[in-house]
This record gives C-alpha cells, sequence and structure tokens, in this order.
C-alpha cells in the first residue's frame, strides 16, 4: 500500500484492512480524474488529493471514479482547503483518514454519510466555521483532535456505537453548547473537552471508572456535576477553572480527587465527599472563593498541601481520625475559617496546615485528645495568633 499517504495513521491502514485493502492488494499508482487523485485497490477507489480550484466553496465527492467505488478518502486529501464552506462525503464511504479537511477554516457543512465506520486523528482539526457534526452509527471512537478548535462547533450528536473520545477530541470547541455521551462511552481522554466554554450541562457515562486529566478544564460555563457511580478517580485538573460551577455531586465510588481537579472553581459553594474518598490531591478546591461548607470523609487518609487555599469563605472543618497526612498550608489563606476540630487518631498535620488562618482555631472541642495531637493543634494556635 505504498502508494496511499497514510500520514503515520496505523488505524487508517487497519480501517482499509477491515474492508478488504490489505499489502497482498492490487494498488494502483496515484491518477487523476477530474480535479481528484486516487488510486485503486483492487475493485474500489481511495481519493488520495485534490487538484482543482483551491477557492473552491462547495465540494461533492463522487460515487466512483474510473467505474471503482470510492471507499476512503486518504490523509490530508482536502486539508487547507482555505473557501471551502460545504463537503458532501458520497454514500459509500468507509472511511475518512487523519487530518483528512485539517483547517478548512470556512468549512460549514460537512454531511458524513452513514456508511463512514472510521475518521482519522484531527479529520477536522482547525475547521473553526464548522457547526454541527453528527456522527454516524457504527463508529467506535473519536480520536484524539478530530474536531479540535472548532471554534464554531455548537453541538455534536454521537451514536450509541461511540465507547472512546480521545485526547482534545472537542477541545477549545468554544461554541458548544450540547453534547449528548451515550451510556457505552468507558473513556473521555485528556483534555476532550478542555475550554468548550459554552457547554451547560454534562451527563458523565456511568460506564466510566475515570475522569481523565484536563478533561473538563476551563469549562467556564458549566453550572452542575455529578459525578455517577463507577467512578473511582477524578484526575488532575479534570474540572479546573470550570469558574461558572455551583454545585459537584460525588457517588459513593470516588476513591481519589487529583491535583487541582476543582481548583478556580469560584462559585462552589459546597464540598461533600462521600466516604469512600481516601485521598485529596495538592490544591484540590484551592481558590474557591465562595465555598462555605466542606465535609471531608470520615474515611480519608491523605490530605495534599494546599488542598483548600484560599477557600476564604470556609467558616469550619473537621479533620477526621482517618488523616494519616494533612499536607502543608492546607487551609491556608483561609480566613474565614473559625473553627478547626481535629479528632482523636488524626496524625500527620502539618504545623503550617492552617497558616493565615482566623481567630479560632478550637482543636480541644473532641475530648480526650492524646498528646500528639494537642501538641500540634497547640502549635497551630500558636502560629497563628499568638499576640
Amino acid at each position: 500500500m505504498k502508494s496511499i499517504n497514510f500520514m503515520g495513521d496505523n488505524g487508517f491502514k487497519k480501517a482499509l484492512e477491515s474492508v478488504g485493502v490489505t499489502a497482498s492488494s492490487s494498488i494502483s499508482s496515484e491518477k487523476i480524474s477530474g480535479c481528484f487523485k486516487y488510486v485503486t485497490a483492487d475493485d474500489m477507489c481511495i481519493i488520495t488529493g485534490y487538484c482543482g480550484d483551491s477557492h473552491i466553496e462547495v465540494l461533492e465527492l463522487p460515487f466512483e471514479l474510473r467505474g471503482k467505488k470510492v471507499i476512503a478518502v486518504a490523509g490530508g486529501a482536502f486539508a487547507h482547503l482555505y473557501d471551502l464552506k460545504c463537503a458532501v462525503i458520497s454514500k459509500d464511504v468507509v472511511i475518512i483518514g487523519r487530518k483528512a479537511f485539517y483547517k478548512c477554516c470556512s468549512l460549514v457543512n460537512v454531511t458524513i454519510p452513514e456508511s463512514v465506520r472510521f475518521i482519522g486523528e484531527m479529520a477536522f482539526c482547525g475547521c473553526e466555521s464548522l457547526r454541527f457534526a453528527t456522527i454516524p452509527y457504527g463508529v467506535e471512537r473519536i480520536l484524539p483532535f478530530t474536531f479540535y478548535n472548532c471554534d464554531s462547533l455548537e453541538r455534536a450528536d454521537l451514536p450509541e456505537s461511540v465507547r472512546e473520545i480521545g485526547e482534545s477530541a472537542f477541545g477549545f470547541c468554544s461554541s458548544m453548547k450540547e453534547i449528548c455521551l451515550n451510556e457505552n462511552i468507558v473513556s473521555i481522554g485528556n483534555g476532550a473537552f478542555q475550554n468548550c466554554i459554552s457547554l451547560r450541562e454534562l451527563e458523565i457515562p456511568t460506564a466510566m471508572i475515570e475522569i481523565a486529566e484536563n478533561a473538563f478544564t476551563f469549562c467556564s460555563g458549566l453550572e452542575a456535576v455529578s459525578i455517577p457511580f463507577g467512578i473511582e478517580a477524578v484526575g488532575d485538573y479534570a474540572f479546573f477553572g470550570c469558574s461558572a460551577l455551583k454545585k459537584v455531586e460525588f457517588a459513593g465510588s470516588v476513591r481519589k480527587i487529583g491535583e487541582c481537579a476543582f481548583a478556580l472553581c469560584e462559585k462552589l459553594e459546597s464540598v461533600y465527599l462521600p466516604d469512600s474518598v481516601s485521598r485529596i490531591g495538592k490544591r484540590a478546591f484551592a481558590q474557591n472563593t465562595v465555598v462555605k461548607t466542606v465535609r471531608i470523609s470520615g474515611k480519608i487518609a491523605y490530605v495534599g498541601s494546599e488542598a483548600f487555599r484560599g477557600c476564604k469563605a470556609l467558616r469550619e472543618v473537621v479533620i477526621p481520625s482517618s488523616v494519616k497526612k494533612l499536607g502543608a498550608k492546607a487551609f491556608v489563606d483561609c480566613s474565614e475559617l473559625r473553627s478547626v476540630v481535629i479528632q482523636h487518631g488524626a496524625d500527620g498535620i502539618a504545623e503550617d496546615a492552617f497558616e493565615r488562618g482566623a481567630a479560632l482555631i478550637t482543636a480541644d472541642a473532641v475530648p480526650a485528645l492524646d498528646d500528639e495531637t494537642f501538641r500540634i493543634a497547640e502549635a497551630v494556635y500558636n502560629k497563628n495568633f499568638a499576640l
């Protein structure tokens, strides 16, 4: 298959093999018919490029070339057609290659037929005028960067066949208002929806076990999130900078909250963590300036450094006996913090954990504190409030 431009895309090669184009197929050299470059493989045809008017606005792919059915669009075939506004992919096409329509900046409408089963990485990346995308049933993966930086994309309709959404697949789709994630999706990649600033609602599939790093970073229009049962970890920076987020509900399966996972969620009003949570990462809820209530689960063992830094409206917190490590400056700059209760058995509490807090630390609210816990509490008090 040396005549076909795979552009480093092994997925495209495998997709061709799935329709019968293999290394043993009889593949022609590149030919030209009208404005299309193509190769033939046995009785099939693969469009490899375009050689017509570079300012074309409407493009219709042919059903066949020289009597052979068009079944694929190779990598980069129509990339950089900057004036292209409408593309109609013919009905028998099964495969769209990597960067097939890369940076077609004026592309508003694209018709993807029901026959398509594979769409390559970055296929529509940088199509900043594209408004809607309907993925046909049979496509199982939205590969990395497929619709990255499609600034005008308002909605993407994903079929129930989709099981994976790759890294940055919809990243920087700043106009995206809605995305329907079916219950069969098992994986959403790093940064998959980062900077989708118009996204208001989100329903996370129950088949997933983890929310990846940066998955929804800077989704600044997102107002509420429900983490369903089955999710065990919320990755680093997963919801970082979701500045409109007011409410997060955690199911009882979450074990780990990653670094900066909910930092800079400036409207988040409360944090209630279920007993399943055992680890809160560094700066996980930092700079959430209106959060007033934090419930740390009774089984948590580790609270990272600066985990609640700058939660200026927070007034009280209980450190449960399960804690074995409360990191440095965990509650630094919580200027309204009035009451800290350290339960008997809590350990590993950094002496600067409550640095620059407010007027009263009441570790003695819990009876029968051991000497070590009392020493830590006394040190915290003296460091901040001694006259």
